[in-house]
């Protein structure tokens, strides 16, 4: 059997950003059916006042508070990550992310909310524990800074990977 190539290839490229591999803790808090009504009408509701929206925040705030996951991330991008927990999320649900990232001895906090791609269990576990899924989120309502801090600690982690590679310690120097 012959095959003749009728056109050129076309590179396909899925991904928006590149995804690290690296490991650190986060918190998540899963938003129930009335923290969502409330997001909503905190970003929908045009007539509410700014004193009406600070309590409205506040409520959120206070909510968020309890019920706090942890978890273990295995990758991040610009774009997302993928972490394991004790907890199975479903897809669709809507978290917030808790965590932070040390970039040249300044370490920023960041609280991102994010939606649930995909949560399965997971047969390479990090946690001794029978029950561990592995959960792909998507960020949203990421702002435009936080999205380039993330992005500029993936490149600062990965001039330090290459680094450690070479056996300099020095990720400075070059």
């Amino acid at each position: 059997m012959i095959f003749k190539i009728l056109n050129d290839f076309v590179k396909v490229q899925r991904r928006q950003y590149y995804r690290l591999n690296i490991n650190f803790d986060v918190e998540f808090h899963l938003y129930t059916s009335v923290e969502l009504k409330v997001y909503r009408t905190l970003f929908e509701d045009q007539a509410l006042s700014e004193e009406e929206k600070g309590k409205l925040i506040d409520l959120l705030i206070d909510s968020q508070e309890e019920n706090i996951s942890k978890g273990l991330v295995l990758d991040i991008s610009g774009g997302g990550m993928r972490f394991q927990s004790k907890d199975q999320l479903k897809k669709d649900d809507f978290i917030n992310l808790h965590f932070s990232l040390d970039t040249n001895s300044i370490t920023k906090e960041y609280n991102i909310q994010a939606v649930v791609i995909e949560s399965s269990k997971s047969y390479n576990k990090i946690y001794d524990d029978k029950n561990v899924y592995e959960n792909r989120v998507q960020f949203m309502n990421i702002s435009k800074e936080d999205r380039e801090n993330i992005v500029r600690f993936i490149f600062y982690e990965q001039r330090k990977q290459r680094q450690r590679e070479k056996g300099d310690t020095n990720i400075w120097t070059n």
